[in-house]
């Protein structure tokens, strides 16, 4: 299941019935996603490895954990679905502590008793959070929650 329903271009659909090979057994396939990568990291000016990754959207978000994440970092888990708990198994597995910041599924993330946690304990390297929890269909307002936790010198 994937969120939707998602309209698809007509150029799109055409594109993606055009005949490829399978890049496992495709040499010529090693080459391209080199010279891919390294296009990506002249855009990005970094002399640092450059990955492209492919596979579902949560991919994304362990791979952001991987990158941000060292042993012993306390990373704050704002946690209102089931996406949203899943950062704290990331933080987990690469070595950092989550704190868990949990509300009800059923609601957003309230901003104004987000501060009032933060006034309390804000020593995070970074925060996670989610802006659309499909499961459970709460959008949270990550422009608010940003500028919050930026306030606080955290990373999100």
């Amino acid at each position: 299941m994937t969120p939707g329903p998602v309209q698809v271009r007509e150029n799109v659909r055409n594109a993606r019935s055009i005949k490829t090979t399978n890049p496992d057994v495709d040499t010529s396939f090693v080459e391209e996603y080199k010279e891919t990568c390294d296009k990506i990291a002249k855009i990005l000016h970094t002399s640092g490895n450059v990955y492209i990754l492919s596979g579902e959207g949560i991919l994304g978000l362990e791979c952001a954990c991987a990158s941000l994440t060292e042993k012993g970092d306390r990373v704050l888990v704002i946690d209102n679905g089931i996406y949203g708990n899943g950062f704290a198994d990331f933080v987990s597995l690469y070595g950092g502590n989550p704190v868990l910041y949990q509300k009800d599924y059923r609601h957003t993330i309230d901003v104004e008793e987000l501060r009032a946690y933060l006034e309390n304990d804000h020593d995070f390297k970074y925060a996670t959070v989610v802006h659309n929890d499909t499961p459970s269909g709460m959008t949270n307002d990550v422009m608010a929650i940003g500028r919050l936790l930026d306030e606080f010198g955290i990373l999100s």
